[in-house]
């Protein structure tokens, strides 16, 4: 499951403030301008930035978010740490928030423990290579190398992990991007990493005028147990928008909605229908919401449907003007030329990835739904599925497909 964090970003405005120091970050609570730091400047920190982080633990849920519809990514910062490499995205569906700019993302990688060994451990790791492979399918141009810990390895041993690293790119998406090292710890370098977003990342444009769409990544029940009848609230739906805008008081659908069968054995949706009573952007009050990440839309919908994650997949948008529901779907497909991420003994090949086959089980992700599908038909590069769970989704819309390879989806 994905965690979230938004950050700003603030650049001194007086011109005698020395760069990369001219830039801070901090909560996304912050005032919009701050006193500069630096003693003796007279100037003030001011936003230019906002920008979100999705984090998601484990590999395999990163390459089936980066790779599907709704990873909509502006940057990728490839960040290697003292014994392994992972990779961790900022981008996604950019919106501004009162005339701000804000910048989502999505960041991932397994959880660095094994600092005692700093630099004993040879680095790119096995996955490295499909995360490279997921960013050229994806066309991402804004790429960042972070060479992180540097406070844990001796000189030699930064020098030739750097090394490594521009051996390992070369040839691929990441060649010739900037490599910085940083200490997350210790903060050494974080305001470089700020003037690169600020400064290489340009602010995509968005669609403010198309009807509102939210895909849900999360959903909770705010009641807290004991909770007086008058005082019960409804549930929360947390999401990215894709486009339009969001406004509190907003009429409002969720697709599929709830899912049953019928005597027959045959699945119904019936959507479900509500009005937006807040918005909100971590500790943020919104009165309107623009396409971007992390949005959490109060509504008056059953809380107990919102429970633990229930409306996971679903998508949220204006009454009438969501896409159509699917239990079946055909499409075109692309297969990575070979099996990656898996460790290969000696000087064997990595395999190669066989085409899709009738009967074959696969790990669907459509959105922010990952749902099982069997395959029921083939024909060179097209296939069809059958969906376990519906979804709502529209014609030319991007999907993950995911294989069963050792106890793991790739």
């Amino acid at each position: 499951m994905e965690s979230y964090a938004n950050a700003k970003i603030y650049q001194c405005d007086c011109e005698q403030c020395p760069r990369p120091a001219c830039y801070v970050s901090g909560g996304s609570s912050r005032e919009d301008s701050l006193p500069c730091t630096r003693p003796g400047c007279p100037g003030r920190f001011q936003l230019v930035r906002h920008v979100s982080f999705v984090d998601c633990p484990g590999h395999d849920i990163l390459m089936a978010t980066m790779l599907n519809g709704a990873a909509v990514m502006d940057a990728a910062l490839l960040l290697i740490g003292s014994t392994h490499f992972f990779l961790g995205n900022i981008g996604g569906p950019d919106w501004h928030l009162l005339g701000k700019h804000k910048i989502s993302g999505l960041g991932t990688g397994p959880k660095l423990n094994a600092v005692d060994s700093a630099g004993n451990e040879s680095c790119p790791q096995p996955q490295t290579s499909e995360h490279l492979a997921a960013i050229e399918i994806m066309k991402l141009k804004h790429i960042l190398i972070l060479q992180n810990k540097i406070d844990l390895v001796k000189e030699g041993q930064a020098k030739e992990q750097y090394g490594q690293i521009l051996k390992f790119v070369q040839g691929t998406v990441a060649e010739g991007a900037p490599v910085v090292p940083i200490s997350a710890q210790l903060k050494y370098n974080i305001e470089v990493i700020c003037e690169y977003i600020v400064k290489k990342i340009p602010v995509p444009v968005r669609d403010f005028t198309s009807p509102p769409r939210l895909i849900v990544i999360r959903s909770f029940d705010v009641n807290k147990p004991g909770c007086e009848v008058e005082d019960l609230k409804g549930g929360v739906a947390g999401g990215s928008i894709l486009c339009g805008v969001l406004k509190v008081g907003m009429e409002i659908e969720v697709r599929p909605g709830l899912v049953s069968k019928d005597q027959e054995g045959k699945l119904t949706c019936r959507p479900i229908f509500s009005r937006i009573v807040s918005l909100f952007a971590e500790q943020n009050e919104l009165q309107f919401a623009v396409p971007g990440g992390l949005i959490g839309v109060g509504t008056k919908i059953e809380p107990t449907l919102c429970r633990a994650d229930r409306l996971v997949g679903q998508v949220l948008g204006a009454v009438g003007a969501l896409p159509k529901i699917f239990i079946e779907l055909e499409f075109s497909y692309y297969l990575l030329k070979r099996l990656l991420g898996v460790r290969t003994e000696g000087d064997k090949k990595a395999a190669k990835v066989q085409k899709l086959t009738k009967g074959e089980v696969l790990l669907v992700n459509i959105g922010s739904l990952s749902t099982g599908g069997k395959v029921i038909a083939t024909k060179a590069d097209l296939a069809k599925i059958s969906l376990t769970n519906p979804v709502c989704t529209e014609i030319n819309e991007k999907i993950a497909l995911s294989r069963r390879v050792e106890k793991h989806w790739r």
